[in-house]
Order: structure tokens, then sequence, then C-alpha cells
């Protein structure tokens, strides 16, 4: 699929491996701003890395310390997935589909 909002802004307890297995995406969206529960986690975040198909796109739509880190060049790298956060001191993104696949 093109997009899979990660369910329960990215918990852990709600982004397993199983799911992961069933649910491929390009563009993975995390919409919290952590303010609660302090999310999103990192192991589900790592989870999606690793499970969630090739090169994913992550949307985040809060720049906050559990979103920062997923976005050093070098880890993104490593792990070949891109991180895209709002501009420094902003929140929101906008994810536009186009409706057909590249």
């Amino acid at each position: 699929m093109d997009a899979f909002k990660l369910s329960h802004h990215a918990s852990r307890a709600n982004i397993t491996k199983e799911l992961l297995d069933r649910v491929q995406a390009r563009h993975c969206i995390v919409s919290t701003n952590g303010a609660i529960f302090g999310h999103p986690n990192d192991e589900a975040i790592t989870r999606m890395v690793v499970h969630g198909g090739a090169a994913p796109r992550v949307w985040f739509n809060f720049e906050k310390d559990g979103s920062r880190c997923w976005s050093d060049p070098a880890l993104q790298a490593r792990h070949g997935f891109l991180a895209i956060l709002p501009k420094p001191g902003r929140s929101g993104l906008t994810l536009q589909l186009t409706g057909a696949s590249e």
C-alpha cells in the first residue's frame, strides 16, 4: 500500500512484527506530539524500519525527542529508510498521494 498510519501513535504494543509482515507501505505516518505517553516508541519505529518494507519513508508530524533521533542521516543510510519531520519549531506535514504507484 502507499501509506499506513501507525496505530496508537506508534506504541510498541501495537506495532508488531506480525502486523508489519502483513502491512507493507512506502509511507508510514506517525501522528503524535508525545505529550501523554511519550510516543512514538523507539522499539515500534525500529520494527517498522526493519520489517515494514523496502526503503520506507517515515513521516512524523512533530519534531520532538521521540522523532528527532530518527532524522540522523547516518542512521537512515545504514538502515535504508527516510525520516521526514516538520521544520524546527513547526508541527504538521502534508503527504500528497497521487493515486498511482510509481
